[in-house]
């Protein structure tokens, strides 16, 4: 059964989902939780923003490979991305470019004593941004859009405006994938956006926006295309 069969957000992580090796394994803090309440960010936006909880790398390594993605054509981008956690595992991938963006400078500093420990990375490029998910720059070139319950519905839906706006402005292939999607209508909406059924059971949800004139670079849970798909897993 994988671990996203249990709501974290109404129930405590069983303790194989919680990845408690991670951290003894690679010399790093992501495991503890930090409550919303208790980060060091302005008081006004804390009614808004989720506690840290780190995803499960069981999770992690499950779904990421049955998206079947070309890696080196993405940029992979974590949205609350906490103690750095996901874009360590991201970084196993030879994504083009890794962002974590956090709120928090705590959490952000943490995440960048972490990232130091990682040991050849496939992907080198990777960059941590202490700022405000709904006001950063994209870059150029297809996206991973990854969230994990990060903020409450009215953050996410300003966070996917922006998204949107880009996309519209500057059309080429994103994903959206949503951990326990707490708030996943914000995405059944959008009209630009379509549902994958990938099933990849638990608690996730996998969107795409492909713009007309682009082949998607992904075909969820099908064979990858020879062509297209990364050799190097």
């Amino acid at each position: 059964m994988l671990c996203g069969k249990w709501d974290v957000s109404k129930k405590s992580w069983m303790p194989q989902c919680r990845g408690k090796h991670f951290d003894s394994d690679h010399g790093v803090d992501t495991s503890q939780l930090v409550h919303a309440m208790d980060l060091d960010i302005d008081p006004s936006l804390k009614a808004n923003a989720s506690r840290y909880e780190p995803t499960s790398p069981k999770d992690f390594y499950y779904i990421l490979p049955k998206l079947h993605l070309d890696h080196s054509k993405y940029t992979f981008i974590d949205y609350g991305s906490g103690k750095g956690r996901v874009v360590m595992m991201a970084a196993t991938f030879p994504f083009r470019e890794i962002w974590g963006v956090e709120l928090s400078a705590q959490l952000h500093v943490i995440a960048r004593d972490n990232i130091a420990t990682l040991k050849d990375p496939v992907c080198h490029n990777i960059y941590l941004k202490n700022q405000d998910a709904t006001s950063i720059l994209l870059p150029d070139g297809p996206i991973v859009h990854y969230f994990f319950n990060p903020f409450n519905e009215y953050i996410m839906r300003k966070v996917w405006s922006m998204i949107e706006e880009d996309l519209l402005k500057n059309p080429r292939y994103a994903m959206v994938i949503y951990n326990n999607p707490v708030h996943k209508n914000v995405f059944d909406e959008a009209a630009i956006l379509s549902h994958l059924s990938t099933e990849l059971g638990g608690f996730w949800e996998v969107y795409e926006f492909k713009p007309s004139t682009k082949q998607p670079l992904v075909q969820a849970d099908q064979p990858p295309n020879a062509a297209t798909s990364s050799t190097s897993q």
